[in-house]
């Protein structure tokens, strides 16, 4: 998949009142709300293509706006940061989007492991507001999903959504929680490989995983969540990997 720049994520966007019985004439939304009131469209400025019909009630969160509240709140706190697109994605519905702290690192013995976030959005309602707390591998661009931490934040589309704090809260507890998550990668470290870990990754995310995990040698815990990891970054489709990563992170406890 070709690796999109900046200005591909953060594309105008609109909402407008219409006649909701012309645009499901001329579009095709699935079930869709029919000819009941209470609806707008959510459309691309650009390109007038329309994106999705939505309740009255959803309230818009541009990618523009979310990736410009994150990086002006770690302007303030002067944190160095940059857009990776190594497990970024974009289309007219949703976005993940990267970003990538290079100095609030640590190394593991192998390479330097250094903070992510992962920022996702949509226009459709399927996906709020998240930001997600993870990791990335500089040299190889081996992605990681934080999950047992308390920094992932989840935010809907309502009016009574405060973007600028919740981001402040996020930054700062991604911080504060860094060394915890150095510390639970330095016991998986010293951890010898754990053969009962077949059936939780084959329980939480299917055989063929299970199948792939038996096929490496890995000395250590931290070894058997590195090679799934590496597999994801490389092998599994750019939209598909955030699941995936979430998943790992579960059955190791990071």
């Amino acid at each position: 998949m070709e690796k999109l720049g900046l200005d591909e994520y953060i594309f105008p966007v609109e909402q407008r009142s219409v006649d909701l019985n012309e645009v499901l004439d001329q579009h095709d939304f699935g079930q869709g709300p029919g000819s009941e009131p209470g609806y707008k469209v959510i459309l691309r400025a650009d390109t007038g293509e329309i994106i999705s019909v939505v309740r009255n009630s959803y309230h818009l969160i541009t990618n523009e706006e979310l990736i410009s509240q994150f990086f002006s709140e770690l302007k303030k706190r002067d944190i160095p940061a940059f857009a990776d697109y190594s497990h970024s994605y974009v289309n007219n519905r949703q976005m993940r989007f990267q970003v990538t702290l290079p100095d609030i690192n640590f190394e593991d013995g192998e390479s330097e492991i250094s903070l992510a976030v992962f920022l996702h959005n949509s226009y459709d309602a399927t996906v709020p507001v998240r930001i997600v707390f993870g990791a990335i591998r500089l040299v190889c661009a081996n992605g990681m999903v934080i999950t047992e931490s308390k920094t992932m934040f989840t935010l809907r589309h309502v009016a009574r959504v405060k973007l600028d704090s919740i981001v402040a809260r996020a930054v700062s507890a991604m911080i504060d929680e860094w060394s915890i998550v150095e510390e639970k990668v330095r016991m998986l470290a010293a951890a010898p490989f754990d053969a009962d870990i077949y059936d939780r990754i084959e329980k939480l995310m299917g055989e063929t995983w299970g199948k792939y995990l038996r096929s490496q040698q890995a000395d250590t815990m931290w070894d058997a969540y590195n090679s799934i990891t590496r597999h994801i970054s490389l092998e599994i489709l750019i939209e598909d990997r955030a699941r995936h990563q979430h998943n790992v992170g579960r059955v190791f406890g990071l």
